[in-house]
């Protein structure tokens, strides 16, 4: 009788990169000669397949951090079923002025009103999955169902994030970056050539005065074009223009960096970074984005936030439909925004 107790030797394996699994069924069935063990193609990739460890752990992709909802004021006045959102603008008129004894022609003091309308746009997504999918799910220990619902969440927050800060065209809404009558300037010129505060290669090209003095524009342009009425409190530039700001010094013995001696000169002003202000100005370029950070001032209207609808079943198929409605960002007095752009 032929003896089968026989060893498999795999050393040849030793340098193979397990990644392309098309070379194993030739691989194996060569060592299946050598060792007498005959197995057919479906048998060798299964064995070969028992030899891969898979992490227990799955790794979930990274995004962006999303901060729309902590840096831009929110509020949810209309009801989910409204397709407008509609405010007044008040406005006083009239002044006093001098008048004489028993004067019976004041001039009228008055109010008026601006109404504006912005539209209401929804969104949605679904998730989709079957009894089929189910089991294998059960059977290799996967939450299925719950990390199918985490990534439609995470996707409906993506788009709310996007449009805070860039708006949807299509859908005919603002973000903070488009929003209409906003002031927009240019960054000054540096004495290195352009406006950057960096060049394209990444070498420095504004000094920490230069980049203090961008820092610094806003405050005051807003200050003096509004007479003293509009001030911001948030500044948010691109992560890279933030790290920079922080890593060029004056050239004196204070130590400080132009970030660091714009917030010990200007406090109650919170800098923070966002993905968005990356190549959002013209050129394109990165922007710095100032403005106050008060609802009435500023805000986005959501008047239905990421809802989750009952799950419907179509033959051995479950379907899980989800939505949001917002009117984007709407700004109430458009001053009270600044973007420098050319960064």
């Amino acid at each position: 009788m032929k003896n089968f107790n026989k060893k498999i030797n795999f050393t040849h394996l030793d340098s193979v990169e397990l990644e392309d699994w098309s070379y194993l069924p030739a691989v194996i069935e060569q060592s299946n000669e050598q060792s007498g063990v005959k197995m057919d193609a479906g048998e060798s990739m299964i064995f070969a397949l028992q030899l891969q460890h898979l992490r227990a752990q799955i790794l979930d992709r990274p995004y962006p951090t999303l901060k729309a909802k902590q840096l831009i004021p929110q509020q949810a006045e209309s009801p989910p079923g409204a397709e407008e959102f509609a405010y007044i603008v008040a406005d006083q008129v009239g002044m006093f002025k001098l008048i004489s004894n028993y004067a019976d022609d004041l001039p009228v003091t008055d109010i008026k009103g601006e109404k504006l309308v912005t539209e209401i746009a929804s969104f949605g997504g679904a998730v989709h999955y079957s009894v089929n999918d189910v089991e294998r799910a059960n059977m290799a220990g996967v939450p299925l169902t719950a990390r199918k619902m985490i990534s439609n969440r995470d996707a409906a927050e993506r788009k709310f994030e996007r449009i805070a800060w860039a708006g949807d065209t299509a859908a005919g809404l603002f973000g903070m970056l488009t929003t209409p009558n906003i002031t927009k300037e240019t960054a000054s010129t540096k004495a290195a050539g352009g406006t950057n505060w960096k060049t394209a290669a990444g070498a420095a090209n504004g000094t920490a005065v230069e980049v203090y003095a961008d820092l610094v524009r806003p405050k005051i342009q807003q200050t003096e074009d509004t007479n003293e009425i509009e001030s911001p409190d948030t500044y948010i530039l691109s992560l890279a223009d933030l790290e920079y700001a922080n890593s060029i010094f004056f050239d004196d013995a204070s130590g400080d960096s132009a970030l660091a001696r714009f917030k010990r000169n200007y406090p109650e002003i919170t800098v923070e970074s966002s993905v968005y202000m990356k190549g959002a100005g013209a050129g394109p370029s990165n922007v710095l984005l100032a403005y106050r950070n008060d609802p009435q001032k500023v805000a986005m209207e959501t008047p239905l936030p990421y809802n989750v609808l009952a799950p419907q079943f179509r033959n051995m198929v479950t379907i899980i439909n989800a939505r949001m409605r917002t009117a984007g960002v709407v700004a109430y007095f458009p001053l009270s925004i600044t973007v420098i752009e050319g960064l």
